[in-house]
């Protein structure tokens, strides 16, 4: 889709400029590696817990250390 690809070169351009500024990908890991009906709670709106479980995971292993991963467990 040509309107993302200019959505997520605008964002690699800002992120490139701006020092400490980085970029989670968490519309994209809902939308399309927990996409499934399974990975949400009955109102089809909400994330169940495993699947929430992993999103934060992805998020942790993105902005934290192993070090502080490990403490926070």
């Amino acid at each position: 889709n040509a309107s993302k690809a200019t959505v997520y070169a605008a964002i690699h351009d800002f992120c490139m400029k701006n020092e400490n500024v980085l970029y989670f990908p968490g519309f994209d890991i809902v939308n399309y590696e927990l996409n499934r009906r399974e990975h949400y709670i009955e109102d089809n709106r909400h994330l169940n817990p495993k699947s929430l479980q992993y999103y934060m995971n992805c998020f942790g292993k993105t902005f934290f250390s192993e070090k502080s991963l490990r403490m926070a467990t």
